[in-house]
């Protein structure tokens, strides 16, 4: 081995710096907590909530976007250890985790059509459709930034990875809240604009992690 010249070796000691080690995943994820409790009942707050409510009752209205706030921060727990160099996630992982949110998503979409096949009848399809997967990529922004805040304190080697977990996160977590207040269970509405809106949070995850990756 060579020496390392004197003056490499102070402009090496100048450089470092203490750092603070990162909580675990899990008891990190809880710091988001607070904003997905907001997320889940902004929606139905402000606006109104389900006119089906009653004939779905509480298992398939609080009961599932319950779930589906937990199941949003899993996955941002996932990508925050998927953040962390050396427990990146294999990417069939990352790609079941995705297909488990689209999975979830049909089934509680043609349970909810099953009970109550609410649809639309007066009212523009285009323009409800428009009204619901906007406010869904919307409500899931604060989660989403949140999210990208805490992963971009790791130094990713596959940003991509674990902005698609925290973007699906986000987006099932806005999801959870918009479908309180949508008044349509109709699969042919509810796939291409929640579940669609759901997906589009996730490519934007994905973006939003190669912006704010440490280098």
């Amino acid at each position: 081995m060579t020496d390392v010249p004197a003056t490499l070796e102070a402009a090496i000691r100048a450089d470092l710096q203490p750092v603070r080690r990162l909580p675990p995943p899990g008891r990190r994820v809880l710091w988001l907590a607070p904003i997905a409790v907001v997320t889940l009942v902004a929606a139905s707050r402000i606006f109104s909530f389900r006119g089906d409510a009653p004939v779905l009752g509480w298992t398939l209205t609080w009961g599932t976007s319950l779930a589906e706030t937990l199941a949003a921060l899993a996955l941002i727990a996932l990508a925050l250890r998927d953040a962390i160099p050396g427990r990146s996630l294999r990417t069939p992982a990352v790609l079941l985790a995705a297909g488990a949110v689209l999975g979830f998503s049909a089934v509680v979409t043609l349970r909810t059509w099953n009970v109550s096949p609410t649809t639309l009848v007066r009212e523009s399809p285009l323009i409800v459709g428009e009204i619901c997967f906007t406010g869904t990529v919307v409500t899931a922004l604060p989660l989403l930034v949140a999210a990208a805040v805490l992963a971009s304190r790791a130094f990713s080697v596959r940003p991509w990875s674990s902005g698609a977990l925290y973007g699906l996160g986000a987006g099932l977590g806005a999801d959870a809240g918009w479908r309180l207040f949508c008044h349509y269970s109709d699969p042919v509405h509810v796939l291409p604009t929640h579940t669609g809106a759901v997906l589009t949070v996730g490519l934007l995850g994905m973006v939003v992690a190669g912006i704010t990756r440490r280098r």
